[in-house]
């Protein structure tokens, strides 16, 4: 039905932030007091709604983490280094064993995740993988006894705490971005008129209205899903698609002012994303990702970093390589570093197995700065994708385009705290608005409340990710045919108080972004796998063939080769590069005036891994007996002093 365009009170078109103020605590967002219609058909909970009970919530994760503490006193050490913007601590692990050198001094591994909202899973493997060090630890495994004493290893499994909540929550919603209120409809008011439960299922989901100037069509191949209809080739349009709720501010727009946010993974220095929404103020513009920076700097000896989110660069690693030309910022490895990317890569998906996926880009995010900007190995992955199904025929629609009902199919399981309720037929055909792991942002933004009004005057057009219909296609398979229906919730009709007759239903949230709870153990046996290798690359210094030759009465030559056994070298090119990563500095302990011959001062820039080395000679003039040290100075790979004791 046609409705007259209404111009909405006080909009901007900019998208900058006009206000930034402190979260609300302890707000919850009721559902409306109107009542439903008898028309109204109570919507179907999947059990895929219920909070999985080895899903840590974050009191949950905290208790989790001092109980691993208290049982592990001599591996593991947590702290706080922050507060999210709703004061919740942001907390890091520390894992190491005694050893020859202080746990401060020792080459450091970072694994970050929980950046991102709706990522839960990277939350819940990187909480696993802590435990399992320090089992293993316990149990004298070798492997990772010698990780452990001649490492140092840090964990961050949540740094977006209060965005992660909302996966706990009630309703539950996908709030991938932290807590910072905005106001997105320019009314000098704060996150007043977000999505609403309005049909009582415990879900946020959407609405399709049905309007002929909407941008959405039936999905040719697959009825019970629409997308972007393609006019110039003749396709429908018959819906827009807006976050369920209702008009709570009385502006004219549905859920237009949802709950703000910054995404954590673009407020980052690197190729910083100004003026885009989501990004920020300004770089380091929120507490969480300022404390996971400082964090950082004040540990220079952390020298390799991976990364658990909804970015890649181990299962598809960069193809290209880039040169530095006017101080640009790269966007792809530097040729010298690409070799480590592919082989790390590979070795990635022999151990995991771990499909492929599209993923957003670098720009803004933790793993781009610390290659790019901070100069060490970053490694990023979603560690979990929509498992690869056989190839199917799919279903056809009408040829006129119009919505066709769906096939009859068994209704995805109810919430088990929930009472059975009788379910009408849908009177309506079925879809969700398709998108895949490289596109979620779009849909996020929708779910902030960024959906169009009811009665809106055109907007200007805005470019957003090109839809993929066949991956909605795939995660509608995967539903159906390997999780039991439990990941889609049939459209349902709703007597909406402002828009009329609408469908609410599609894609549940956090279905695309977290596997089912009972493969989280599996998941992460392969990643401690991984996380073995990759925490075992990092450079390692050793002294060898150090000798001592006497000259005459006083005089001696002092010999030795520095080698990185490790598989990195001691400063990647973009390491080198950044001017961020120091140089290895050798010495002779004696005085200056003392050495005859050789360097008092020997520097290296970078020194190759596997066996790349370095040959020193000197000649001193010293006491017979007396013992002269090697010094080997870096903040990540340097070695305690190498007596050398001079002959007779």
């Amino acid at each position: 039905m046609n409705r007259p365009n209404v111009r909405c009170r006080g909009r901007a078109v900019s998208k900058l932030k006009a206000l930034l103020v402190v979260w609300p605590m302890g707000t919850t967002m009721m559902a409306p007091a109107f009542a439903q219609p008898p028309s109204t058909a109570p919507a179907t909970l999947p059990a895929a709604a219920r909070t999985p009970a080895t899903y840590h919530s974050y009191d949950a994760l905290s208790a989790s983490l001092r109980e691993l503490v208290a049982k592990h006193p001599d591996v593991a050490h947590m702290e706080g280094i922050g507060q999210s913007v709703g004061k919740r601590r942001i907390w890091v692990l520390r894992l190491g064993l005694a050893g020859p050198s202080p746990l401060e001094q020792r080459p450091a591994f970072l694994l970050v995740a929980g950046l991102d909202g709706t990522h839960l899973v990277g939350s819940e493997l990187a909480l696993l993988l802590a435990g399992k060090l320090a089992e293993a630890a316990a149990a004298q495994d070798e492997a990772v006894t010698k990780l452990l004493t001649g490492h140092t290893i840090y964990v961050l499994p949540r740094v977006n705490p209060d965005a992660q909540e909302s996966f706990f929550g009630s309703p539950q919603r996908e709030q991938p971005w932290n807590h910072r209120p905005a106001d997105e409809d320019r009314d000098r008011r704060v996150d007043e008129d977000g999505p609403e439960d309005i049909n009582g299922d415990g879900l946020i989901t959407l609405m399709r209205v049905p309007d002929p100037e909407g941008e959405y069509g039936v999905d040719a191949e697959q009825p019970r899903l629409i997308k972007k209809a393609d006019r110039a080739k003749g396709e429908t349009s018959l819906y827009k698609v807006i976050p369920e709720g209702i008009d709570d501010d009385g502006d004219g727009q549905v859920s237009e002012d949802g709950a703000g946010g910054v995404d954590l993974e673009r407020n980052f220095p690197y190729r910083y994303p100004a003026l885009e929404e989501g990004a920020g103020s300004h770089q380091l513009s929120e507490p969480e990702t300022r404390a996971v920076l400082d964090f950082v700097l004040a540990h220079p000896h952390i020298c390799v970093a991976l990364t658990y989110g909804p970015r890649d660069n181990l299962v598809s690693p960069p193809s290209r390589s880039d040169t530095v030309k006017n101080d640009s910022e790269p966007t792809n490895p530097l040729e010298e570093d690409l070799p480590y990317f592919k082989q790390v890569s590979e070795k990635y998906l022999e151990l995991t197995k771990c499909e492929k996926a599209e993923a957003p880009g670098m720009d803004g995010s933790f793993a781009g700065w610390a290659y790019y900007q901070f100069g060490i190995p970053s490694f990023v992955t979603f560690v979990w994708t929509r498992p690869k199904m056989e190839e199917k025929p799919t279903a056809t629609a009408p040829a006129d385009g119009a919505a066709t009902q769906p096939a009859e199919q068994e209704r995805p399981r109810r919430r088990l705290d929930r009472p059975r309720r009788e379910e009408p037929e849908s009177a309506g055909p079925s879809e969700a608005r398709p998108r895949d792991m490289g596109e979620m942002r779009e849909m996020f933004r929708a779910m902030r409340g960024r959906g169009p009004r009811p009665e809106a005057a055109p907007q200007p057009e805005k470019k957003e990710p090109e839809e993929k219909p066949d991956q909605a296609r795939e995660w509608l398979r995967y539903s159906d045919e390997m999780r039991d229906k439990s990941g889609y919730l049939e459209w349902r009709p709703f007597e909406h108080p402002t828009l009329g007759r609408v469908e609410i239903g599609g894609f549940l949230p956090f279905f695309r972004t977290n596997p089912p709870a009972e493969e989280l153990a599996g998941l992460a046996d392969k990643q401690f796998e991984f996380f073995k290798y990759l925490a075992g690359l990092t450079p390692a210094l050793a002294w060898t063939e150090v000798k001592a030759k006497k000259l005459a009465a006083g005089l001696y030559e002092v010999e030795a080769v520095l080698v990185n056994e490790g598989y990195f070298p001691t400063a990647l090119a973009m390491g080198r590069e950044s001017r961020q990563v120091r140089p290895v500095v050798v010495s002779l302990d004696v005085a200056a005036e003392s050495i005859w011959g050789g360097p008092r001062l020997e520097t290296i820039w970078s020194l190759p891994g596997k066996g790349g080395k370095k040959k020193f000679r000197w000649v001193v003039r010293a006491e017979v007996g007396q013992k002269i040290h090697l010094r080997v100075v870096h903040p990540k790979f340097g070695l305690p002093p190498r007596a050398v004791e001079l002959p007779d």
